[in-house]
């Protein structure tokens, strides 16, 4: 089986200078280079759960089978058990703010590459509030603070998270036989996965078509993103990527970047124009070149949506409602 991960680290493996680093942060997965990241709503949970004595489950494997690297949290920052420091110091946010920007992830990519790869993911939660006063004026600040810090094999935790999205498709596919409001409020509550590849020169969404929530759909290095405190970069539309009555909805989605230069002579204008194109051509092929995995995922994605919306479906096209067979 293809999964979302397996697309966004073969396509920032081939637009990345060096290989590219894996972190959790608020619930997403991160894929970074000095080019750009991928983000993918497939995160793993990093606070233990309260279970009642008659309760018949554990813990989440994420926290049995994870180590807790915060030793601490002091009004001057957070402490981490030994060598953490250096790995969470890269991907938790400071004290004022949880928002990044592109040219902010490139450089964490670049700091957690300087540090021992030891097969190893790191995890990070932060916690937030609104501050009035926070430098002796009104509506000044917010506090920013890591709420949890999880350390745990890399190997197992991309197994968890695959079979995290199975699970979400098989979910998906269990709503056949539902109709009307029934399925409409069903499908609204699935937390389907979704996934995006961001670098100066492109973006990549799927399975749904996100959207920076702004009037245009170009961005800069320095631009804020997951400012919201979702964490999410961009927004969906789900009205109309999970739209019942919709065949097939979910694609493979680019929007390539306006980029500017500007330049005093013809060889000058000549060389950024080269290096711009040179580089979007990369990335674009590394793209294509896992456009078959990326199909097998739409695929499977429609098939799920397709099968559970048949009622919906047939009925829009003004054939007798299907009757489903399990």
């Amino acid at each position: 089986m293809t999964d979302m991960i397996d697309f966004v680290v073969k396509v920032m493996g081939g637009i990345s200078s060096s290989e590219p680093v894996l972190f959790q942060r608020d619930g997403w997965l991160y894929v970074a280079s000095p080019e750009g990241f991928a983000q993918v709503n497939l995160g793993l949970p990093t606070r233990p759960e309260t279970i009642q004595s008659w309760e018949k489950r554990e813990q989440h494997p994420a926290i049995t089978e994870s180590i807790d690297a915060l030793q601490e949290r002091t009004d001057e920052g957070h402490k981490f058990i030994g060598e953490e420091q250096k790995y969470f110091g890269a991907i938790a946010f400071g004290p004022d703010d949880y928002s990044f920007s592109l040219e902010e992830m490139m450089k964490t990519a670049q700091r957690l590459a300087a540090l021992s790869n030891d097969g190893k993911i790191r995890m990070v939660s932060h916690g937030n509030g609104y501050r009035s006063h926070k430098y002796g004026y009104a509506c000044d600040g917010i506090d920013v603070w890591v709420r949890d810090a999880r350390v745990m094999d890399r190997s197992r935790y991309l197994g968890l998270v695959r079979e995290k999205e199975d699970a979400i498709f098989q979910e998906v596919e269990s709503l056949a036989g539902l109709n009307g409001e029934d399925l409409e409020r069903a499908y609204r509550r699935i937390d389907f996965s979704d996934s995006v590849i961001m670098t100066p020169y492109l973006m990549v969404s799927m399975p749904r078509n996100g959207s920076l929530g702004r009037e245009t759909e170009s961005w800069t290095q320095g631009m804020r993103l997951g400012g919201d405190g979702s964490g999410n970069v961009l927004s969906y539309d789900r009205g109309s990527t999970m739209n019942t009555y919709r065949e097939s909805p979910y694609a493979v989605h680019v929007t390539l970047n306006t980029n500017r230069f500007s330049a005093t002579e013809e060889s000058e204008l000549r060389s950024k124009s080269a290096d711009t194109l040179g580089e979007l051509a990369l990335q674009l092929n590394a793209v294509n070149a896992n456009m078959s995995l990326a199909q097998k995922i739409v695929d499977r994605g429609n098939a799920a949506h397709n099968k559970a919306c048949a009622k919906n479906i047939d009925w829009k096209k003004g054939k007798p409602r299907t009757t489903y067979q399990p």
